[in-house]
């Protein structure tokens, strides 16, 4: 086997440039889409006129406003059929990654009081087994790594909608560079397309 040369390793290199977070990504490719012909499709909604489904929607507003109270009261609505839009009449399963709330001392307490119906509630949880101790250990969610487990779970517990709060929490890079949160989010919003 030979040493690649300076040629080799610019094709490779420039094959890379689609690289994501951790992991790498085909090569992009630019094209151009015919519109002459094409019927628009119809938008679902989790919330008539405010929360399209298959596609991310954005919550916000400054620390310590309630946003996390106002998702609460959402999810009590989806999952009781109650929530105006295309699912209504319908219970919804919610999936929910917490990044500043405790799953049982603040998550639940709040979702309860909300009214939500919990049979149709999840919380994603990332552990890893320890090597020092063998124990399980909790650990943080990371969008760039973890989305294939979050799609598979979405079907798993059969969600429509997915809150992940704060998103800052998951995402990698500075989230005042809106390429950097783009590039984390593009791969959340292809998934929301697929389901």
């Amino acid at each position: 086997m030979s040493m690649p040369n300076e040629d080799d390793i610019m094709k490779l290199a420039q094959g890379l440039r689609g690289h994501v977070g951790k992991g790498f990504a085909a090569p992009r490719r630019i094209t151009a889409l015919s519109l002459d012909g094409l019927e628009g499709d119809y938008t679902e909604w989790a919330e008539k006129n405010a929360v399209p489904l298959g596609t991310i929607t954005a919550l916000a507003g400054r620390a310590g406003i309630a946003k996390s109270t106002v998702l609460a009261e959402k999810t009590a609505r989806w999952t009781n059929g109650d929530m105006d839009g295309d699912l209504k009449g319908q219970p919804v399963g919610v999936l929910i990654v917490s990044g500043e709330d405790d799953v049982r001392r603040q998550l639940v307490p709040r979702l309860k009081a909300a009214g939500a119906d919990m049979r149709y509630v999840h919380a994603i949880q990332v552990h890893y087994d320890s090597e020092v101790n063998g124990e399980e250990t909790e650990t943080v969610l990371d969008l760039s790594e973890d989305l294939e487990d979050i799609e598979r779970l979405m079907i798993e517990t059969g969600s429509r909608v997915l809150i992940i709060d704060p998103i800052v929490s998951f995402i990698e890079g500075n989230p005042d560079r809106v390429k950097e949160v783009r590039r984390a989010l593009d791969p959340v919003a292809a998934m929301a397309r697929r389901l």
